[in-house]
């Protein structure tokens, strides 16, 4: 979706278990991992299983994006919710070999 493939805890479980998700093509996603996590003040923590990831090596983009009015249309990242980093840029991790 948009170049995402994965989002995290869009399906709460309970407050300590959120759900991994898959796109399968567009807004749709499955199931693929139940994962922990942990909410400190205003910091979040996720344990997700590096083998789900389909990866030996870690080298992805992310974006934190809550409180959208309408799922599935990235145009919501500038007009409504909150984004980190704003509009369609989005942060890069690329775990280090050395």
């Amino acid at each position: 979706w948009n170049g995402y493939r994965f989002v995290v805890n869009r399906c709460v479980i309970d407050g300590r278990t959120t759900l991994l998700e898959t796109s399968t093509g567009g807004w749709n996603w499955k199931q693929t991992a139940r994962i922990n996590y942990r909410v400190r003040g205003r910091e979040m923590e996720l344990t997700i299983p590096r083998d789900v990831l389909g990866t030996d090596r870690l080298e992805f983009d992310f974006k934190w994006a809550d409180n959208t009015l309408q799922t599935g249309d990235a145009a919501e990242f500038y007009t409504n919710g909150d984004t980190a980093p704003n509009g369609r840029f989005a942060y890069r991790f690329v775990e280090r070999c050395d």
